[in-house]
């Protein structure tokens, strides 16, 4: 039986490469050529053989035979490539089983279980959002409280765009690990949003790390992305942390970016049903 993922998510810089590994071509495109034939009144004699491609209705006219060429450019879904994937990594039996204990970074792992967004992520998209505000414009970093357009853009329409996203499994009885999955919001497909990564999903993607009791994971750097070193030399994080406060009605520091372990890290290659 074949078994067809629709994906609600999928990160073709990650699946490209290891699709590529196993000789499967995620961006392919092929150029179809057809041609029709009119006959000396001028009607269509020929007839084009794949659908959509036809020179159906053209009527040429003068009596002269001529050949009509049309040409069509199909270009291949990355879920075709996301499918064939996944069915020769069962095949191989290439797919960590994180049940047997043997977690190694890097590893392709696929997750099935209940997910859910969890809280860090809204506090880190701000984060995430701060600092691209602070990329453009370094004075925002010196100023003695929020400038009322960085508040601005945080109720913009436009602020869950481009977000860096912190899913949880929903711990099961007998679980050994915590485990989460790291996404980017800009990548869901077709009109798929934020809402539709919860619930039951299943998660293929690469391990990224591994915590083991007493450990702890900080998300700080997945929010930071954008700042550079220069920018982390110049800006105190407890000033960033108090602006927080000042949003959230809080206290925040650094360790609220932390997730104690046990605990694995994913890095996803996509999401479906």
């Amino acid at each position: 039986m074949t078994i067809y993922r629709d994906p609600v998510y999928i990160d073709k810089a990650i699946l490209t490469p290891i699709a590529n590994r196993w000789g499967i071509e995620v961006d392919t495109e092929v150029e179809v050529t057809a041609r029709d034939f009119t006959d000396k009144k001028g009607g269509l004699e020929g007839r084009a053989s794949i659908a959509g491609i036809g020179s159906a209705g053209i009527n040429i006219g003068g009596g002269a035979e001529a050949e009509i060429f049309q040409k069509r450019t199909i270009k291949a879904h990355p879920g075709s490539a996301l499918n064939e994937l996944i069915d020769r990594l069962y095949q191989e039996n290439e797919l960590t089983n994180l049940g047997d204990g043997a977690i190694r970074k890097s590893s392709l792992v696929e997750i099935e279980g209940d997910w859910e967004i969890s809280p860090v992520t809204e506090i880190g998209s701000t984060v995430g959002s701060l600092i691209q505000l602070m990329v453009k414009d370094p004075n925002i970093m010196h100023a003695s409280e929020m400038p009322p357009q960085v508040i601005a853009s945080f109720i913009s329409p436009d602020s869950t765009s481009n977000r860096k996203i912190v899913l949880s499994k929903l711990e099961e009885p007998g679980d050994e690990y915590k485990i989460i999955a790291l996404l980017d919001s800009d990548l869901l497909v077709r009109n798929y949003s934020e809402d539709d990564l919860e619930d039951d999903k299943t998660i293929l993607g690469l391990i990224e790390t591994f915590k083991p009791e007493g450990g702890s994971y900080s998300l700080e750097r997945f929010f930071s992305g954008g700042m550079t070193r220069a920018m982390r030399r110049q800006m105190k994080p407890e000033k960033l942390y108090g602006s927080l406060g000042a949003l959230y009605g809080g206290d925040f520091s650094e360790e609220d970016f932390k997730i104690p372990g046990p605990l694995v890290v994913v890095r996803v290659v996509a999401v479906y049903p």
